[in-house]
């Protein structure tokens, strides 16, 4: 009879089995609640996924807009693009007491868990690899502000996910300042809380049980000017930076902030993808 804890024994089961890792192709759901103030880290969390040049793209599900009810926010990617929302979860967030058994027990087997320590959803299922997380323990080491500690903690899950994920550290820190720009403050919060969730990841988590990696996927010209058309004759553009590639690789621009006229221009960050890609085309 052995002594293990039924997590030891699933986690040594999973090591056994060498699960195939899926790299660039998952489905996250965050379940949070109205007002909760999650939209913004699962913004940065989206964002730093595509700064490494993966397709994605974000839903949110919420039945009803008044406070303290149940949303959910999915992040698919998929590095063919195939980006819409899809009724499978591969690695879930719960983050939600009223919703965290239902959506612990709609999951497939072999998919994985992050949730609050204090929730206990280990003793659910034996078949899902669970990691508990004290995300309130962890913002109370922040702030002593009762308030921001609950918006804290939704950037904590956003760095224990970054790291079991293997997300770049650089465009999780990217990604944050680029969604509070001008405040300064919340920055620096914020910046600590994805530093919190990614250290106590390191320390307590073995993202060796995790499936799903990001890797890098494509080349950011984040801020080319071009003209308005120009999906049109990528290769023609690109052949004025990389002539020796430019028949091995498609550019590929980001959605526009506005829709310009035909006599305007506009800086269009840009994503370069090899056409046969054994790794990233570096443009000079």
């Amino acid at each position: 009879m052995s002594d293990q804890s039924p997590q030891a024994l699933a986690e040594e089961e999973q090591r056994a089995n060498k699960t195939e890792l899926m790299v660039n192709d998952f489905s996250i759901q965050i379940a949070t609640v109205n007002g909760s103030g999650s939209q913004s880290s699962n913004s940065v969390l989206m964002r730093s996924i595509f700064q490494m040049g993966i397709p994605v793209s974000g839903k949110n599900l919420f039945p009803s807009n008044i406070a303290g009810l149940p949303t959910w926010f999915t992040i698919r990617a998929n590095k063919d693009g195939w980006i819409a929302r899809k009724k499978e979860i591969d690695f879930l967030v719960a983050m939600n007491a009223d919703t965290a058994r239902e959506d612990v027990m709609a999951l497939d087997p072999g998919r994985v868990v992050v949730y609050e320590e204090t929730l206990r959803l280990n003793q659910l299922r034996k078949d899902l690899t669970f990691f508990p997380v004290p995300f309130a323990k962890l913002a109370t080491g922040i702030t002593t502000d009762s308030r921001l500690r609950k918006l804290l903690a939704n950037m904590i899950y956003v760095g224990v996910v970054g790291e079991l994920m293997e997300i770049d550290p650089a465009e999780m820190e990217t990604a944050l300042t680029k969604q509070f720009k001008g405040k300064a403050k919340a920055v620096a919060l914020n910046k600590l809380a994805l530093e919190a969730g990614r250290k106590f990841a390191q320390e307590n988590l073995d993202r060796h049980l995790v499936p799903f990696r990001c890797q890098r996927w494509a080349v950011c010209l984040p801020e080319l000017r071009l003209p308005r058309g120009i999906r049109s004759r990528p290769h023609r553009a690109l052949s004025k930076l990389s002539p020796t590639t430019c028949t091995n690789i498609a550019l590929v621009p980001m959605a526009r902030q506005h829709t310009p006229s035909s006599r305007q221009k506009t800086n269009w960050p840009l994503w370069v993808w090899p056409l046969e890609r054994d790794g990233p085309e570096h443009v000079p």
